[in-house]
């Protein structure tokens, strides 16, 4: 992920509020569509690359803050941080694949039958070598690929001269014109600008050490959104037992049958006087898109700052490989009606499911001591 303190990311006083920029919108839109023409490169016929630069992410934000009418500070920065993530790293070009097939039929067969597409793309440096994309493992289903993708190739220093697939279905090198190079090479100097300073909106981290809670502490609070975008804080949920959940990625397997059983289970749950609410870093619209989905029947919070995940110790840095990338490591704490910490489980690695009746046993032990 590329924070909002890095040299290359958008920051808050380049957004402006939507009314100024609606009296801007026409140069800006201009300048915009001229930046994307030069980071716009098809390979395959049907392989669409977008590189992303500041500002292809300035203006997105700007058209999200235009469309949405948004005012709120706090809104203004998660779109930030959102679309951020889009841009890559020290000596890394992030970009957007979007796979352009016109029919539904066809392109629901071809992107089932394309599932390892992502492993065969490359970028092609001047020494010859193909530099392979990280991506976002949740871009790819169990059955089908998505037909947009976020990708970062780690190229280093220098701008590649070609784009290509070697995917069986999909062989194909596009070379990249010096105008193109030219422009790449602009964006990964973007890490030589000054680093901003901190914010001094933004709440501390707590816990940055990813120590285990123990039994008995004080659960730390959290301000997060919900699938409305609503705050949710963990005061909302005091007087009763509380099951904390928190899971990887939204759409994964594993992640899906978690929360599904917790849903399954909810209402055991409630006959004892407990809540159950479910934490991950996506965003809170792919947090909505799951819990419909899958009919979650408790809240859903997203943490994209990743506050939660530090100071309740179970951040999973570089996930999956990702370097940069945070997400939650899958585990469940039952806090008390009075915020302190009963159960603490956190995952050996992604692929394990929490002990569901340990965590029935954790919440009616609770309901027992508070009813003697």
């Amino acid at each position: 992920m590329t924070s909002s303190r890095s040299p290359a990311a958008v920051q808050r006083h380049e957004i402006l509020d939507y009314e100024t920029y609606e009296e801007q919108r026409a140069e800006l839109r201009a300048r915009a569509l001229e930046t994307k023409r030069l980071r716009r490169v098809t390979t395959a016929g049907c392989l669409a690359f977008l590189f992303e630069n500041r500002e292809t992410v300035r203006y997105q934000v700007l058209e999200m803050v235009r469309t949405e009418r948004i005012v709120k500070d706090a809104d203004v920065r998660h779109e930030l941080d959102t679309y951020n993530e889009l841009l890559g790293g020290r000596g890394e070009l992030g970009c957007t694949l979007l796979v352009g097939i016109d029919d539904p039929d066809e392109r629901d067969r071809k992107l089932t039958r394309w599932l390892d597409l992502p492993g065969h793309l490359y970028l092609l440096t001047a020494d010859g070598r193909r530099v392979r994309p990280i991506w976002d493992p949740r871009q790819v289903g169990e059955t089908r690929l998505s037909s947009v993708q976020y990708l970062k190739f780690p190229v280093g220093d220098e701008a590649p001269v070609a784009i290509g697939s070697d995917h069986p279905d999909l062989t194909d090198e596009t070379p990249l014109s010096p105008e193109q190079r030219a422009a790449l090479q602009r964006d990964l100097g973007e890490w030589a600008r000054p680093t901003p300073p901190p914010s001094t909106s933004r709440a501390p981290r707590t816990g940055e050490g990813d120590t285990m809670l123990e039994i008995g502490a004080q659960a730390p609070s959290f301000t997060l959104l919900d699938t409305a975008r609503e705050e949710r804080t963990l005061a909302d949920f005091r007087g009763r037992p509380l099951v904390i959940a928190f899971f990887p990625a939204a759409f994964t397997g594993v992640c899906e049958k978690e929360l599904c059983t917790f849903r399954d289970s909810l209402a055991g749950l409630n006959e004892v006087g407990a809540a159950v609410v479910a934490i991950s870093v996506d965003a809170p619209f792919a947090n909505a898109a799951f819990v419909e989905r899958n009919n979650l029947n408790f809240a859903v919070l997203s943490d994209y700052r990743r506050d939660a995940v530090r100071a309740y110790g179970v951040a999973h840095d570089d996930f999956a490989g990702m370097q940069g990338y945070t997400a939650a490591k899958r585990s469940v704490f039952v806090v008390s009606g009075e915020g302190k910490i009963a159960y603490a489980w956190i995952a050996p690695n992604p692929g394990v499911e929490p002990d569901y009746d340990a965590v029935g046993q954790a919440v009616r032990a609770l309901e027992s001591s508070s009813a003697s």
